[in-house]
């Protein structure tokens, strides 16, 4: 899988949820990780960037409160860029004709400032206090996001496998089973 290759089209941040719904720690560090460190990647796919753009910060919450906010001060730009004077947000499509009218992009910024009161399984209800990543592996996180950014001709050996990322993809040992995720999905519905 190359690196470019990682996008979620929002199905790595509705994993991270899943598997928290499910109490699979590994899995939901691993996928709330995993979507984090996307943020670069979310205006990708065939059917545009609405997923991403809903599920994605649900994902990444799952991995704790500053990982959320990390990966906010990623994407801030686009909010701002698609918020009216009104309040509401439009659908940018950027990368797909296909998701508009699927996900309101109101009803994502609703969810989203409803994080921290965690009132919703979607939004954190029932959630551990102790976050599961620590303040290095958030930084390590977002810089990854970064990392993906760079010409890897123009990386070191050591330079291309330093980064967490390099390593996430090939890591996948003692991950859920599909069925497993079929049972999250289907507490999500």
């Amino acid at each position: 899988m190359a690196v470019t290759e990682c996008q979620g089209m929002g199905k790595n941040g509705i994993a991270a949820v899943a598997f928290r719904l499910l109490g699979n720690e590994k899995a939901t560090h691993f996928f709330s990780r995993l979507t984090a460190s996307l943020s670069n990647t979310m205006e990708y796919g065939h059917s545009g960037n609405s997923y991403s753009y809903f599920w994605d910060v649900l994902g990444a919450n799952c991995g704790g409160p500053k990982l959320a906010t990390a990966f906010l001060k990623e994407i801030d730009w686009y909010h701002a860029l698609t918020r009216k004077p009104d309040g509401r947000f439009v659908y940018q499509a950027l990368g797909g004709i296909y998701g508009k009218g699927l996900l309101d992009p109101t009803a994502a910024q609703v969810l989203i400032a409803t994080m921290p009161r965690r009132a919703l399984f979607l939004t954190g209800k029932e959630m551990g206090e102790k976050p599961l990543l620590n303040k290095q592996e958030i930084s390590e996180t977002i810089a990854a996001g970064k990392w993906r950014l760079a010409d890897p001709a123009s990386l070191s050996a050591e330079e291309l496998f330093s980064s967490w990322i390099a390593g996430l993809q090939w890591d996948v040992n003692g991950l859920p089973s599909i069925s497993e995720l079929r049972r999250g999905i289907i507490l999500l519905v």
